[in-house]
């Protein structure tokens, strides 16, 4: 989802040399990467380039 964070050029940030805030959303505080892999590989396998698991 997006953020709709207003981004500076890069050079006036890098000239603010401030941290640029993202508000955080109950979404995204329980994500966990591959969570359907690391639950269950057997049922929920990752794909390759070359097609084999």
């Amino acid at each position: 989802m997006a953020q709709r964070v207003t981004m500076p050029m890069f050079n006036a940030f890098w000239q603010q040399n401030k941290l640029i805030e993202m508000r955080r959303s109950e979404k995204n505080e329980q994500y966990v990467r591959y969570g359907d892999f690391r639950a269950d590989p057997v049922k929920n396998a990752l794909g390759t380039p070359s097609g084999k698991n």
